[in-house]
This record gives structure tokens, sequence and C-alpha cells, in this order.
């Protein structure tokens, strides 16, 4: 695959995981908002908060894992860009 294809994927999937994080965060903001402070969202059941908040979680991980990996390469790629000209120069001289 070539990097900068590779580069170009990771900035579209990590911008679409921002959005999945801020909707999540939001999520996790008002269930935990009524679980820390129940008289606070008083029409929310509570065990609906937990339920919530706990299946939530787990997807807010996984976006964020994904989000690190895509960062991570995005970081990177001006370091890995140089690296493959160099090798790419030297096989033509």
């Amino acid at each position: 695959m070539n990097i900068n294809r590779l580069v170009v994927q990771s900035r579209k999937i990590h911008r679409l995981c921002v959005w999945f994080m801020i909707v999540f965060g939001l999520a996790m903001l008002i269930s935990g908002m009524k679980l820390k402070y129940p008289n606070i969202l008083f029409f929310i059941d509570p065990r609906l908060a937990v339920t919530l908040h706990s299946t939530v979680a787990t997807f807010f991980a996984i976006v964020l894992c994904i989000m690190m990996v895509t960062g991570l390469i995005l970081k990177i790629h001006p370091g890995l860009q140089k690296f493959f000209n160099r090798i790419s120069k030297s096989k033509q001289a």
C-alpha cells in the first residue's frame, strides 16, 4: 500500500472517530452526571444511566484505540516519508 494512501485513509478515519468521540463523550457525560448527582436530571432512571454508561464506555474505548492508531500513523508520516525518499534516492544512484 502506498504510504500517502495510508495517510489519507488514516486522516479520514481519524476525523470520523473525532465525531464518534464527541457523541459518545456527551452520552457518558450525561449518564455520569446522573450517577454522581442523582438530583440532577431527575427524569432519567438511574438503572438506565448505569446501563448506558457501561455500554457506551466499551464503544468509547474501541474508538479511542482506533483514534490512537490513526493518530500515530499521522504523527510518524513525515519521518516515514523522509525514510522512503532516502531509500528511493539511494536505489536510483
